[in-house]
C-alpha cells in the first residue's frame, strides 16, 4: 500500500509541476521541506521508542556506521548517480532521461525508502512511506518544470523498488519476533531522526551510510539473545 501511495503522489506531483511550471518559489519550498523533516523527525522519536534493548542500537549504529563508511555508500551511490546520468546526457530523449535519472535518484535511493519498506513490509505500517510519498509529490513539482514527463515515469521505479523491498520483508516477517523486528525499527528510526535533521538544514549526516545499522540490528538481537546475553 505504502509503495503505490508513494508511486500515485510522484505522478500527481509531476502533473501539478506540467501545469504550474515554476510557480512555487525556492523559498516556499524550503520551508515545505524544512516543515517535512520536523514531520519525519517525531516519527524518527515515536519509532526509536519501540527499542527496549539499547545495547543493541548502539552496537548496531555503531558497527553499521563502520561499515557503511568503510564501504562509502553514499558516495558511491553519488558516482553511480552521475555515471548514469553523463551516459544518458546525449541523444534526442536526453532530457526525458535526465528526468528520469534525476527523479529516480532522488526518490528512490536514501534511508526513508529502506526504513519505510521494512516499516511496510514487518509492521504493515506505511506511515513513513505516505510520510516520503508527500516529500516526493512536492519535489516532483519542481523538477518536472525542468526536466518534463521523465519525472513522471520514475514513478514506475518508486513502485517496483519499494513494491519488492515491501514482498521480501513481507516474506521474512514470519520468521522474525516481534522483539526482532522492535529493535530493527527503533535502530532504523533513529535513521529518520538524522533525516529530519538533514532536511531542517540543523544535521550534516550521510544518512546512507548509517543504512546497514538496520540489518547489523536484524542479525544482533537473535544471536546476543541465542548466546543469553538478552
Amino acid at each position: 500500500m505504502g509503495a503505490v501511495i508513494n508511486a500515485v503522489l510522484v505522478v500527481v506531483g509531476s502533473a501539478l509541476g506540467l501545469v504550474f511550471k515554476k510557480g512555487i518559489s525556492d523559498r516556499i519550498a524550503q520551508a515545505i521541506q524544512a516543515g517535512i523533516g520536523l514531520v519525519v523527525f517525531i516519527l524518527g522519536i515515536q519509532g526509536a521508542l519501540q527499542g527496549k534493548q539499547m545495547i543493541v542500537t548502539i552496537a548496531a549504529i555503531a558497527l553499521g556506521v563502520l561499515i557503511g563508511e568503510g564501504l562509502d555508500l553514499d558516495g558511491m551511490i553519488n558516482r553511480a548517480i552521475r555515471y548514469l546520468e553523463h551516459r544518458l546526457s546525449g541523444g534526442g530523449n536526453s532530457q526525458l532521461a535526465e528526468g528520469f535519472i534525476a527523479a529516480s535518484s532522488l526518490f528512490c535511493v536514501g534511508s526513508m525508502v529502506i526504513i519505510g519498506a521494512l516499516e511496510n513490509g514487518l509492521e504493515g505500517d506505511p506511515t513513513t512511506l505516505i510520510t516520503k510519498g508527500i516529500l516526493d509529490g512536492i519535489s516532483a513539482i519542481f523538477l518536472t518544470s525542468s526536466y518534463g514527463l521523465g519525472v513522471m515515469l520514475s514513478a514506475v521505479a518508486v513502485l517496483v523498488l519499494e513494491g519488492a523491498m515491501i514482498i521480501l520483508a513481507s516474506f521474512l516477517a514470519p520468521f522474525l519476533a516481534p522483539a526482532v523486528i522492535n529493535e530493527v525499527v527503533a535502530t532504523g528510526s533513529l535513521l529518520l531522526i538524522a533525516l529530519g535533521l538533514n532536511m531542517m538544514g540543523i544535521g550534516k549526516f550521510k544518512v546512507l551510510n548509517y543504512s546497514p545499522a538496520m540489518v547489523v540490528a536484524l542479525v544482533l538481537m537473535p544471536l546476543l539473545t541465542y548466546l543469553g546475553f538478552l
